[in-house]
């Protein structure tokens, strides 16, 4: 045995791929797609379709880290989702003046998200403390609250 042997090679350094190689090509091809899509789509697909399949599909994908990977079960996603939503319609620019502030939209959408985001922490030092059906429970409680509010 020689010396060389009881060198700890660097393995598979010569097929260590870029990140951007290791996407399979479908995925690209729907990248593109979906990028030129604004150039050959009309409003109704942009904004109804899309743009309520990038919302509802971010609500899910909650859902599914919660229930998934925290093992918690929550009503409460859709009455984050509108509380952000009452804050862009508050803060940023509406048909009706005596509502909305009529702020920036670089001022409207981080402010509605930290606010979201604060309420969705608020609730979640609520309904964590519990456990099984409670959780459920309380988690049902605040968004009715949100609700009637």
């Amino acid at each position: 045995m020689s010396v060389a042997d009881h060198i700890p090679r660097l393995a598979g350094r010569t097929e260590q791929r870029m990140w951007f190689e290791r996407i399979p090509t479908r995925w690209w091809v729907v990248g593109l797609i979906l990028l030129f899509l604004p150039v050959v789509a009309n409003n109704f697909w942009l904004f109804q379709v899309m743009g309520w399949t990038f919302i509802l599909g971010m609500i899910g994908l909650s859902l599914m880290f919660l229930a998934g990977y925290g093992g918690m079960v929550s009503l409460l996603q859709m009455s984050i989702a509108g509380m952000a939503g009452y804050m862009v319609a508050i803060l940023g620019p509406s048909g009706v003046l005596n509502v909305s502030l009529g702020l920036s939209w670089w001022i409207v959408l981080p402010a509605a998200f930290l606010i979201a985001a604060l309420f969705a922490t608020i609730a979640g030092a609520l309904a964590v403390r519990t456990d099984g059906i409670y959780t459920i429970m309380i988690t049902l409680a605040i968004g009715v609250a949100f609700y009637y509010l």
